[in-house]
């Protein structure tokens, strides 16, 4: 049995205690998949994301389930308070939080700033990376400042240079 199939074996048993509707476990399970917004509408994640926002939410669900679940709310400007939360929460793993921070900067643009400077600061390199990655996606000269007081501030060399890289290319365009 390849990878692939072990993977989707474990989350079907995941799923089969959980209350998601059939067809969203179903589009959640396929890693080799991208759907876009009325695709994930037609599966049951809701007009505005509700369903995709509980399985994001669910602890007790796969976090394999939850990460796309989080990722796909990019596509529901609505579910922006529930993204922020989720990439706050310290309860949920990181890779659900690294996600819901990606899908809410992509959404929620300059509102993010407050969000992306507090997570910048956090002790978990993975997220001050993570922060900084997503202040580059942020228009204006404010998410710059910012970018600049992360990598002056970061303690990890790999971070630090990867940071100074990414604003050097924004800078130059």
């Amino acid at each position: 049995m390849n990878r692939i199939n072990l993977i989707v074996v474990a989350l079907t048993m995941t799923l089969s205690s959980t209350a998601f509707a059939a067809n969203l476990q179903d589009y959640l399970q396929h890693p080799e998949a991208v759907f876009n917004k009325a695709q994930w509408i037609e599966a049951g994640a809701g007009a505005n994301g509700a369903a995709l926002l509980a399985v994001a939410q669910d602890t007790q669900a796969h976090r394999y389930l939850r990460m796309r679940a989080a990722s796909a709310l990019g596509f529901f400007p609505e579910q922006q308070a529930g993204l922020a939360q989720l990439a706050q929460d310290d309860r949920q793993d990181l890779e659900v939080r690294l996600q819901a921070l990606n899908a809410y900067t992509l959404l929620a643009k300059k509102k993010s700033l407050p969000l992306l400077e507090r997570l910048s600061e956090s002790t978990q390199v993975q997220l001050r990376a993570a922060a900084g990655r997503n202040l580059l996606r942020v228009p204006g000269p404010e998410a710059v400042t910012l970018t600049r007081q992360l990598i002056a501030r970061e303690s990890v060399g790999g971070t630090r240079r990867a940071l100074e890289r990414g604003l050097a290319r924004r800078l130059r365009r």
